[in-house]
């Protein structure tokens, strides 16, 4: 099973949406939902893709930003993921 958030920090004086995000815009909220995890059915931690609080922008390849849908194809057991809110890398 796979969870990710495409949440944002609405309050937490890190640059809520009355702040900035995380390259300094004003205005703009933080992202914090920059990961997916994976779990067992049973609930027992396997993976995570990508770090909390860690978006180095909308080029960042190392964590996701506002993931939007997964998919695992049954054939292959490859996931895929839209992460088009908020990376466009």
């Amino acid at each position: 099973m796979w969870i990710g958030g495409n949440g944002r920090e609405a309050d937490s004086g890190r640059g809520a949406v009355a702040g900035a995000d995380e390259t300094g815009n004003k205005g703009v909220a933080t992202f914090e939902d920059n990961m997916i995890l994976k779990f067992t059915p049973s609930g027992k931690f396997l993976l995570q893709i990508g770090k909390p609080h860690s978006s180095k922008g909308s080029n960042d390849v190392a964590n996701l930003r506002l993931p939007a849908k997964t998919f695992v194809d049954p054939k292959t057991n490859e996931l895929y993921v839209a992460d088009g809110y908020g990376n466009h890398a």
